[in-house]
């Protein structure tokens, strides 16, 4: 069910995509079952869409240093760099929850937590 979110071409509309990354943690704490190859898929894509919107904070970052820009541009770049934290924030729980389920599920097969595959 989780993987089948993810991978729907819903995954290009950031707002879709955002509401399908906030299920992920209950989503993990209902057990929804997920193979080793989903699960690595899933966290592969959440991490690409982190970087991708780190590298989108950091340009409106470098841009909001010039001096030339006004108030209002200023504003706008502020308040799109704080969605996007807030986004990031987001993804990174929903990775963080995936890797603990499958941390949790080697447990209780008796696999050593250390060497889990994602």
């Amino acid at each position: 069910m989780l993987a089948i979110a993810m991978k729907s071409s819903e995954l290009c509309d950031p707002k879709c995509w955002i509401w399908t990354v906030r299920r992920v943690p209950a989503l993990v704490e209902a057990e929804v079952p997920m193979d080793q190859e989903e699960r690595a898929e899933l966290v592969t894509r959440i991490f690409a869409r982190i970087t991708s919107k780190l590298e989108d904070a950091a340009a409106d970052a470098m841009e909001g240093q010039s001096k030339e820009a006004n108030e209002r541009e200023q504003i706008a770049r502020a308040e799109r760099i704080e969605t996007s934290a807030r986004d990031i924030q987001l993804m990174a729980e929903a990775a963080a929850a995936i890797l603990r389920q499958a941390c949790q599920s080697a447990r209780k097969r008796g696999s050593d937590s250390n060497s889990v595959q994602i």
